[in-house]
């Protein structure tokens, strides 16, 4: 999983920021990749995650080659994936962390120190590099002097968390990106890069919000979720800029011909009322008042009308039906929680598939017995 990817020289505020194009590029200089990959998963059919998909991350890649701060190599998944990634000539992987817990992990994983570093594999040990940790610890200090942030605090910070370490590589220039998440919170990974990478605001700059996106393999192609980890509860204007941040980059991903965003509620336009519904509203209208051209905006919409062009016949009429219901290839949820749920149902359930992620689908014989058969709902009005 990739929590937090966050580079100095980047403009733009989204946590997963794109690597440009060059297909052609690669398929010029480097041999078809084999298939299916090491890592490749399958959904629900045992449909691959889009071979096309992959390929132009990998040919994104391998045109700049980014040096790219692995931040928990104790981690076995890292050591193969940094060994994988070097030798495929897709990026430049640097290892955090002490050089002596680097070769156990590498060890354990059937490989060596040695080898990791003749494929290409750079090491950053803290600990041992006593010149940049204090030049880092004193950029740290100066960066957050007016959080407390003092002298002996930043150099401890630099000694003993990894997470800051790489955050200062990057705002120093040394590495392009962070790598993490595997094997650590979430928080852990991205409050050193939105303390040391964020940028002053411009004057008339509605985009200073920092979000984030989850890029799922689903039948029918790659589809975006958003905000799963970072904003919480979003206002309207705060939805209508993470919708406009994600088209942007899925745009830049090359998911979809043109970018359709749904933004999702329990009702689909007028089937439901109540405050969820209200904000998701407005930020459906905030968005497509400022969305440039060949990315489309609508919302609220249900799941289902998002998503299959049936339903959203069956509950808007074909004249109701636009440019998104049906076809959404962006889906936004009003808040995190209920985003970051969406996406752990659907890996669990095998229903998707997100590269990088550990496979974690349940079998039928883990599932609870269903001890209601029938559509029931309880409670107060909900949507149709």
């Amino acid at each position: 999983r990739v929590s937090a990817a966050a580079s100095a020289r980047t403009t733009h505020t989204h946590l997963l920021q794109p690597m440009h194009a060059a297909a052609a590029l690669l398929a010029r200089r480097r041999p078809p990749l084999p298939t299916p990959l090491p890592w490749q998963r399958t959904i629900a059919g045992g449909a691959p995650c889009p071979d096309a998909f992959l390929a132009s991350l990998f040919a994104s890649a391998a045109a700049i080659r980014p040096r790219l701060a692995f931040t928990e190599p104790h981690d076995g998944r890292i050591i193969r994936a940094a060994a994988e990634v070097a030798a495929r000539g897709l990026a430049r992987p640097v290892l955090v962390g002490p050089l002596a817990a680097i070769a156990r992990s590498a060890a354990a994983t059937s490989t060596s120190l040695g080898a990791l570093l003749d494929a290409g594999v750079e090491v950053m040990d803290p600990g041992a590099d006593e010149k940049r940790s204090a030049a880092y610890a004193a950029d740290l200090a100066s960066a957050r002097a007016h959080r407390g942030v003092t002298p002996s605090s930043a150099a401890a910070a630099v000694a003993n968390d990894v997470h800051t370490f790489a955050a200062l590589a990057v705002r120093a220039g040394v590495v392009d990106g962070v790598v993490g998440g595997v094997a650590s919170r979430s928080r852990a990974v991205l409050r050193p890069a939105l303390a040391l990478l964020s940028r002053p605001p411009t004057p008339g700059d509605a985009r200073r919000l920092v979000s984030s996106v989850f890029f799922m393999c689903m039948p029918g192609g790659v589809r975006l979720f958003g905000d799963c980890a970072v904003v919480v509860a979003p206002s309207a204007a705060d939805l209508a800029t993470i919708a406009l941040d994600s088209a942007a980059t899925a745009a830049a991903f090359g998911v979809g011909r043109d970018v359709r965003v749904a933004l999702l509620s329990y009702a689909t336009h007028g089937s439901g009322v109540g405050a969820g519904v209200g904000t998701v509203a407005a930020a459906a209208a905030a968005a497509t008042a400022r969305a440039p051209p060949g990315v489309f905006v609508d919302g609220p919409l249900q799941y289902d009308a998002a998503l299959s062009p049936q339903v959203a016949a069956l509950k808007l009429g074909p004249a109701g039906v636009g440019e998104v219901a049906g076809r959404a290839n962006v889906l936004m949820c009003g808040r995190g929680g209920a985003g970051g749920a969406g996406r752990e149902l659907g890996l669990g359930l095998g229903l998707a598939a997100a590269p990088g992620d550990p496979p974690t689908p349940l079998h039928a014989s883990q599932l609870p017995r269903p001890r209601v058969r029938q559509h029931r709902v309880q409670g107060g009005a909900a949507g149709d």
